[in-house]
């Protein structure tokens, strides 16, 4: 008996001194917030006070120690998720993730992103004399610092990704994949045209701006675009970090504020992951003072404030992607035809190292406008007789990134702010401005395309007659702007304004419940105040939402003489609100989701139905359709009857009930939005389980839904379940007569280690919609700050 204890007791040790040893191993991966690090690279100490949230001020004597510090801090802080983002854009995710990856790395490659990077590289190796030049390099030998300490994040060692130096390249396929994250195209004139081949012209009316041309039907080749569209969607399914697709901003004049000065406020909707893509950081030197939102694996920041002025963005959602069907020369797939010439691919072959199983050799054809997508989504994709290119503003136009977002946050005055957007090549951004001095502003920054008048850019065009290609891109001075309005207040929800009109500037723009729901907003009210800000963001109504269920609750009680009166009245009084608990939402979106699905899948494939119901262009045209008794998409092709829209809704509405008293209970009373509105911000590592109880964040009830101002987006199908994907990824409020006071709160937290308190301790603000002070005083700072000190190793050696 004394053995058999003895026996267990040992075990137990065993176990605890192994727990023990893992804790520690853990506990010294993650960032240190206090003490003394000698640091190689570093020309004088800079000190970093952390704050209560993780956020680090940083304070040195020149600026490129600053962004030295910043590039170390944001590596102990975000290492994986800047390998994530470098290995997604370089196309090496295979390497390290195994087989599964292959098929995403070609996509990638075959995009040119990598070529892209290399080029940009080298033409920053050329610009030694430009002052951003200094600036981006020491934040580059300042990652590489702190990787040169072997501290190893413990993703790194789960997944055996070894550690490797960051260079200038990375930076630039940083940019390259937010870049691409933004694009509509891929999920749009695949299906547009697939729709227009197999159904006609009469099919496209609700998603195409109103005077838009629109080809016959046989002078376009089928070209299996459903199929397309679906093979893109499953070539980026694996992707480890969100995609950024929308956003809300606006800014306040003095003569419209309660304080006497510039408001301004702005939320990134980007695709929920854990961590969050923004890394909050404040820098202060002697001649330049800084409080910015940076990307991981970028040195300036995309978003932030001084004590002068405020700046934010959000997507223009300009289309600057198009499609081309192209032909092969008969007998020569080797040549496609241009007007009249037949010209010859470039081709290239690369390799595609996979962790577990042999290379991957690829080859990537191009013609003279971007690559063929046949190669690009090989793995996905078979069976597309006519060969597909693509041709996308960013990878052929100048990379300027790193001068115009150093531009931003350097400016001097607004002209220099505005100097400075005109940098901006692509992706189209919408950039808001505010300053000390009462003035606002919003630009389109970005290159945007001139196309001829008879081409539609929402459908594959053809590439084989040369006609279709665009003449050049407008000057940024002909760029849709404002400034100093006579209302005294600009916003952006990534709607085009009048008096700019979508047949100059074509894009996916958002639908336009959110602009309308803002507009009203700040306009009911004479002088706005910080707390009417506040309650602006967290606004959760979708008052177009409200009209629609009207119409179906009109149209069920027409149509089925035993509705249940309970939940007709809860349609007829739902005023939009997307709130945890009310009912309204959980109906309206079921029987919005079935109506569609039975009405449009007959014509598309589940599949590709799945990805379009995704875009704007579909969202935008849900309410045209649902309102239009006359269109082809009520009656389904699969039945022998001619379907009307009241059919349809008829039986949305019977199935809808039915499903739903099966998921939720008999009482609608209980059938509230929180049981089936979640957010759960899943980590690359916790898409596996265990792994997800370790890393993921959630998941929470969510308040908000699609296209109201506090988004929280997600899929609408028909299953009932309503997870979030994507929402602000931050929620800034800066009141320009207390710059050193601003307000802001991420999603989850400001680290990137799960094992930080600062991984999720935002979480339960940020679904409350509260926010903590972004502080630049530096007394307070000093005072309640962890102190954390960056010390050339140089100057030790000197001191002995």
């Amino acid at each position: 008996m004394k053995i058999v204890r003895r026996i267990g007791w040992l075990f137990l040790i065993v176990i605890t001194a192994g727990a023990v040893a893992v804790w520690l191993y853990v506990r010294s991966t993650g960032p240190d917030y206090t003490g003394k690090l000698e640091i190689e690279g570093l020309d004088s100490t800079v000190t970093v006070y952390f704050d209560d949230y993780g956020i680090p001020h940083v304070y040195a004597s020149r600026e490129r120690d600053a962004c030295f510090a910043l590039g170390f801090l944001h590596a102990q802080e975000r290492l994986f998720q800047m390998e994530m983002m470098r290995r997604v854009g370089a196309g090496r995710l295979a390497e390290v993730f195994g087989p599964e990856l292959t098929g995403t790395d070609v996509f990638f490659r075959s995009l040119g992103l990598g070529a892209y990077a290399r080029e940009a590289a080298d033409e920053f190796r050329n610009a030694r004399e430009e002052p951003w030049w200094d600036l981006a390099s020491s934040y580059v030998h300042g990652i590489n610092a702190f990787i040169a300490r072997g501290k190893k994040p413990v993703e790194f060692t789960l997944a055996g990704i070894p550690l490797e130096p960051f260079g200038t390249e990375d930076i630039f396929l940083v940019a390259g994949y937010m870049a691409f994250t933004f694009q509509e195209s891929f999920k749009t004139d695949p299906v547009l045209t697939a729709i227009l081949d197999r159904h006609g012209s009469e099919y496209l009316e609700p998603f195409l701006d109103s005077g838009a041309d629109i080809p016959s039907p046989d002078s376009v080749h089928e070209i299996a675009g459903g199929e397309l569209a679906v093979a893109v969607s499953q070539a980026l399914e694996p992707l480890p970090t969100g995609p950024l697709l929308g956003s809300n901003a606006w800014v306040v004049a003095p003569e419209r504020s309660a304080t006497g000065a510039v408001l301004f406020c702005n939320d990134t909707h980007i695709g929920y992951a854990q961590p969050s893509p923004w890394f909050e950081a404040h820098l202060e030197t002697p001649r330049h003072v800084i409080y910015g939102n940076f990307l991981a694996g970028f040195p300036f920041p995309l978003v932030g404030h001084t004590r002068a002025y405020t700046w934010g963005l959000t997507i223009l959602e300009n289309d600057d992607l198009d499609f081309y069907r192209e032909k092969f020369k008969p007998g020569d797939s080797s040549k496609y035809k241009s007007g009249d010439q037949w010209l010859s691919f470039d081709v290239r072959n690369e390799t595609i190292k996979v962790k577990g199983g042999r290379d991957t050799v690829i080859t990537i054809r191009e013609t003279r406008r971007g690559p063929l997508v046949n190669d690009a989504l090989s793995t996905f994709l078979s069976g597309i007789s006519d060969p597909v290119s693509l041709s996308w503003s960013f990878i052929s136009r100048p990379a300027t990134a790193l001068e115009a977002t150093y531009g931003l946050s350097h400016a001097r005055d607004m002209e220099h702010f505005r100097q400075a957007c005109a940098k901006i090549e692509a992706p189209g951004l919408n950039v808001l401005y505010g300053d000390t001095a009462g003035h606002i502003g919003w630009w389109a920054g970005g290159r945007l395309l001139r196309r001829p008048p008879h081409v539609n850019p929402k459908l594959i065009l053809d590439g084989a007659g040369g006609n279709d290609e665009p003449s050049g891109y407008f000057p940024f001075d002909e760029n849709p702007s404002a400034v100093n309005p006579a209302d005294g207040i600009l916003f952006s929800a990534n709607h085009l304004p009048p008096p700019y009109n979508t047949t100059d500037f074509p894009g996916y723009y958002a639908p336009p419940e959110r602009a309308a729901r803002l507009q009203a907003l700040l306009r009911g009210k004479r002088l706005l105040t910080v707390e009417d800000m506040r309650r602006i963001q967290a606004d959760v109504v979708n008052e177009g939402y409200r009209e629609l269920a009207r119409l179906f609750a009109h149209v069920i009680r027409a149509g089925v003489p035993d509705a249940d009166a309970t939940i007709l009245q809860m349609l007829e009084n739902w005023d939009g609100t997307h709130g945890t608990g009310h009912t309204g939402p959980v109906i309206f979106n079921k029987i919005l989701a079935v109506t569609l699905g039975m009405a449009m899948t007959d014509e598309l494939d589940s599949a590709a139905f799945a990805v379009f119901r995704t875009s704007h262009t579909m969202k935008g045209g849900m309410d045209a359709l649902v309102r239009d008794e006359t269109s082809p998409w009520w009656d389904r092709l699969d039945t022998d009857t001619v379907e009307s829209r009241a059919d349809i809704i008829r039986l949305a509405y019977e199935r809808s009930v039915t499903e739903l008293r099966k998921q939720l209970g008999p009482e609608p009373a209980n059938w509230t939005w929180g049981r089936v509105h979640t957010v759960e911000y899943v980590h690359p590592v916790g898409k596996r389980k265990p792994m997800d109880r370790l890393f993921n964040v959630g998941p929470y009830a969510a308040p908000g839904g699609n296209e109201t101002i506090n988004k929280s987006g997600f899929a609408l199908d028909d299953q009932g379940r309503y997870e979030a994907t994507l929402g602000p990824a931050m929620r800034i409020l800066v009141d320009m007569s207390d710059p050193d006071r601003a307000w802001s709160v991420l999603p989850t937290g400001q680290s990137g280690h799960f094992f930080s308190r600062h991984y999720d301790d935002q979480a339960s603000m940020y679904l409350q919609c509260q926010q903590r002070e972004m502080l630049m005083e530096r007394e307070r700072i000093m005072a309640e700050g962890r102190k954390l000190q960056l010390v050339p190793r140089q100057l030790r050696d000197d001191n002995r």
